[in-house]
């Protein structure tokens, strides 16, 4: 709500000399989250990550726009509501080194431990992304289910698993568009749809 958005705002203007660089990272925070759909809480909770990394000196001699990436990948993960880091980092124009740096530096200074997402966490994102229905939605997440713990799919990326769940329980979504929409290559995504039609006897 608008109190909570006046707190964290009054925390950083009272440093005076800050206040250019933390409104472009708030500006960063915002518009990405609003091309991504990213809620409100997660919104300010990024917004305040931010806020603590600047005062620990971890954003000296890092881009604005990386370290908000990084600020919104981390509190998005710990409300259970990843983003896909591809799509995240294109859509920021991040470079995946740079990101990686600051966010393990982000991690360490700050003393934050994110526990590792789960392919069915990342469905509220594509079904936002790609308006799936409700039932689809559901379809996905049984699949998802069905390949839970399976070998198979230990080491592959779990955007790429959800993605490939999410195509196959769509009715309208091509391969290209799912990919696009977690950020990822098609290849990708037809190798995991190969992986569960083939471990879950799929026609």
């Amino acid at each position: 709500d608008d109190t909570d958005d006046i707190s964290w705002l009054s925390y950083c203007k009272i440093r005076n000399s800050t206040e250019e660089q933390l409104a472009t990272a708030f500006e960063a925070i915002e518009n990405i989250s609003v091309d991504l759909a990213v809620q409100s809480s997660i919104r300010r909770e990024a917004a305040t990550l931010f806020c603590d990394a600047f005062c620990s000196g971890i954003t000296v001699g890092r881009g604005t726009d990386c370290i908000a990436a990084v600020c919104l990948s981390i509190t998005a993960q710990q409300a259970a509501q990843p983003i896909p880091r591809g799509r995240l980092l294109d859509s920021m124009s991040v470079a995946q080194k740079g990101f990686n740096l600051a966010y393990r530096a982000l991690c360490c200074g700050l003393e934050i431990k994110v526990e590792p997402a789960q392919p069915v966490q990342y469905l509220p994102f594509f079904a936002s992304d790609l308006r799936l229905p409700a039932d689809q939605v559901t379809d996905a997440t049984d699949l998802l289910e069905a390949v839970a713990g399976r070998t198979e799919f230990v080491g592959k990326s779990c955007v790429g698993v959800t993605s490939a769940a999410v195509y196959l329980a769509s009715e309208k979504s091509t391969q290209r568009e799912v990919a696009d929409s977690g950020g990822i290559s098609a290849e990708t995504v037809r190798q995991r749809v190969d992986d569960f039609r083939r471990l879950c006897a799929l026609d």
